[in-house]
């Protein structure tokens, strides 16, 4: 499954490419985020709640972000499972300058479940 979007944020470049490189600062802003970890060998641990009512169950991800180009482009990957699945992702981020000193942020993620 292929998703895509664009964000503009109104801070500059270099406090959002901060932000978003810090998973336990953005796990929180992310739907169904219970707690994120950091690892010792820069990866990050996530703990999520994904699904709604009977239909929802609990996952584990371990991300890390591979290829960084600070602070224009970003590139992540993560592998997750919970009850019998498993997940991997690999997403992309890049940030440019917006309006009146903003930022803007085109992100596209591939996702594969099993």
């Amino acid at each position: 499954m292929k998703l895509a979007g664009r964000v503009a944020i109104a801070a500059p470049r270099d406090e959002v490419w901060a932000f978003l490189l810090d998973p336990e600062r953005v796990g929180p802003c992310l739907p169904g985020v219970e707690s994120v970890e950091r690892l010792s060998d820069g990866r990050f641990r996530a703990r999520a709640r994904v699904g709604a009512g009977l239909f929802s169950t609990r996952v584990e991800v371990i991300g890390e972000y591979a290829q960084l180009e600070p602070p224009s482009a970003a590139t992540m990957s993560a592998r997750g499972s919970g009850l019998g699945s498993t997940g991997e992702a690999t997403a992309r981020l890049t940030l440019t300058e917006g309006e009146a000193g903003g930022t803007v942020v085109d992100w596209s993620a591939e996702v594969t479940l099993a």
